[in-house]
């Protein structure tokens, strides 16, 4: 096995993948098996569909290298959950800052309980990736010890498999069945008048950015929108893909500057409207739940940034958007 020790610089996303490729590929495929991915289950779309697919596929190394990073944080947390309420009961009142003694103690009666290698490492890797308190100790154990060593994986640089690619549907294709719906709706409209709707829903398929605008390229990985987000935003419009600045609300309220509700900043558009704009914040410092983004020095930005995996709706009315640049195909698709 191609092993390489874990290095402080590695990112978490890339933590997650060494540590689902340690584990044997029957077992993810077990996990996922047991899983609830239906629509209507309470999991976001950008996990749920990879999941999908590696149920279908069977395909394990395909889903470690090419899913996107929340799908395979999600099917790693889910594999180590209960080692990692085991080695919390071990480790008693020092689960919280334990020393480097008291976690491998833990770490070696997890052994001795019958924990393989395999699981153990994937443990530890889950742990340096969340950046726990003990994620020092965790990468310590995973540079000391040979029976715990991480694989490598090969990041494809290319579009990420994680679901089928949208196929292409020949035009005359697309216009019947375009008719075929406007006959169904009109044969079942009501008698009188509708009430207007509030919210214009884009056209799935359509340009509702500003004139001129190109569409987002079709073999682009497509936004999995949520029912809510799909009434304000189409990932079809034509901003999908650029790096713009604009004011994104905080997560939360800074004591120290109490009236600031948001802050002026890059973001990655990944669906918008006339009205609105689906966006991924771009950051300069490493956090959970945010991953590298490659292009920052490609695109203009002054420092290396992360990109976050959560997603916010901004109302655009009343707010400039100013767009800095636009992803190629590739680099695109490495973000899902």
């Amino acid at each position: 096995m191609d092993v390489t020790p874990p290095a402080d610089s590695l990112s978490g996303p890339t933590l997650w993948r060494r540590g689902l490729a340690r584990l044997p590929g029957e077992a993810l495929l077990e996990r996922v098996d047991g899983l609830d991915l239906r629509p209507g289950a309470r999991i976001s779309p950008a996990v749920a569909l990879p999941l999908r697919s590696l149920r279908e596929r069977r395909d394990v190394p395909e889903f470690v290298s090419h899913a996107p990073a929340p799908a395979v944080r999600a099917l790693l947390e889910s594999l180590v959950a209960p080692d990692l309420e085991r080695i919390v009961e071990l480790l008693g009142e020092h689960a919280d800052r334990p020393s480097f003694d008291q976690l491998a103690a833990a770490v070696d009666a997890m052994a001795a309980e019958g924990v393989s290698d395999d699981r153990r490492a994937a443990l530890l890797a889950f742990a340096v990736a969340e950046q726990f308190a003990a994620a020092p100790h965790c990468r310590r154990l995973l540079r000391e010890s040979p029976e715990l060593a991480l694989p490598s994986v090969e990041v494809a640089s290319g579009a990420p498999v994680a679901m089928a690619p949208p196929r292409e549907v020949d035009p005359e294709v697309r216009e019947r069945r375009r008719q075929r719906r406007a006959a169904r709706q009109a044969s079942s409209a009501p008698a009188r008048p509708s009430r207007p709707s509030r919210t214009r829903r884009p056209d799935a398929e359509g340009d509702v950015g500003s004139p001129g605008g190109t569409l987002a390229p079709p073999h682009w990985r497509r936004t999995p929108l949520t029912p809510a987000e799909a009434r304000l935003v189409s990932d079809r419009h034509a901003l999908v893909g650029a790096v713009v600045t604009v004011d994104v609300p905080f997560d939360a309220i800074d004591p120290s500057r109490p009236d600031e509700h948001e802050k002026h900043r890059p973001a990655l558009v990944v669906a918008g409207s006339t009205s609105h704009l689906l966006v991924r914040a771009l950051y300069t410092k490493s956090r959970p739940g945010r991953i590298p983004f490659g292009p920052w020095r490609r695109i203009g930005l002054d420092h290396p940034s992360f990109v976050s995996d959560d997603r916010v709706l901004l109302d655009t009315e009343g707010r400039e958007v100013v767009e800095i640049d636009r992803l190629s195909a590739a680099e695109w698709n490495a973000l899902w």
